[in-house]
């Protein structure tokens, strides 16, 4: 398996339903496997929009995510677990798209080719100003971590470094 095009939920929405449809379109001119992303709700709801869809396409389906995060947090187990090296195609709103990349290419640690396929939604003045709000969020959760990740190699460093004569 080369590719792989992931469609990431958002509600039992038309919005969700935008990104089926775009993955499909995708999956018409590009032999990926198809892989749905989020809330269990959202996962179901995904695999019923594609079945009405009537399309026998092969889906992996990954539930039990709360957010962004989470998503490309279970999409890296499932990559790990099918053993899993190519391209990765996110299908997500152009609103949102940032983020998620942003997410995922923190997450997955730069092992994977991550393209992002942006649906136009219009989506209400809430859910932008949650998004607004996610994205300050993203940032500096990624910057904590990042700057954790470091902190911690560099004391593993130094117990190596101090227990290095009884190795």
């Amino acid at each position: 398996m080369y590719c792989i095009v992931i469609v990431l939920g958002s509600g039992v929405s038309k919005m969700t339903i935008n990104r089926v449809v775009k993955a499909v379109k995708l999956l018409k001119r590009i032999p990926c496997k198809l892989m749905f992303v989020g809330t269990n709700d959202e996962v179901i709801f995904m695999y019923k929009v594609i079945k009405s869809l009537n399309l026998n396409q092969g889906v992996i389906l990954v539930g039990g995510s709360r957010n962004t995060l989470d998503n490309a947090y279970y999409v890296k187990s499932m990559l790990n677990k099918i053993e899993f090296s190519g391209i990765l195609t996110v299908v997500t709103s152009r609103f949102h798209s940032w983020r998620a990349y942003q997410l995922f290419r923190f997450m997955l640690n730069n092992g994977y080719k991550i393209l992002l396929i942006a649906v136009n939604d219009t989506p209400d003045a809430n859910v932008l100003a949650k998004e607004r709000l996610s994205r300050l969020l993203a940032m500096v959760s990624i910057a904590m971590l990042r700057i954790a990740g470091e902190r911690i190699t560099m004391i593993m460093n130094k117990l190596y470094e101090s227990f290095k004569s009884f190795l």
